[in-house]
């Protein structure tokens, strides 16, 4: 499936104007973020996501469980998980946590 048809995509560029993080949303759903790992903590998937949030008001997102790596982030990020689901979207056995953002 192309996924990428079903979002809005927004991308996150470097000085030199290569891509270096997108994000996908829906209505109410981040439904994909992605940050290059040379990239990685720079504060561009923080960016991304204060997009998200503080502009788009989208405060959800599904994150597999035993991605603990992006499990962290979202937390520090203040997102509070509010279900989860023993398997992903697809029925596969990928559990996923669902993440809410209250402002704090």
């Amino acid at each position: 499936m192309d996924y990428l048809r079903l979002v809005d995509l927004y991308v996150y560029k470097d000085g030199d104007g290569e891509i270096i993080g997108f994000m996908g949303v829906s209505d109410t759903m981040i439904e994909m973020l992605f940050v290059d790992a040379a990239s990685r903590g720079r504060g561009v998937g923080r960016e991304l996501l204060n997009y998200a949030t503080g502009n788009l008001n989208i405060h959800n997102l599904d994150v597999n469980e035993q991605n603990t790596q992006a499990v962290g982030f979202y937390l520090k990020m203040g997102f509070k998980i509010s279900g989860r689901s023993p398997v992903d979207n697809e029925g596969k056995q990928y559990p996923l946590l669902h993440l809410h953002y209250v402002a704090g």
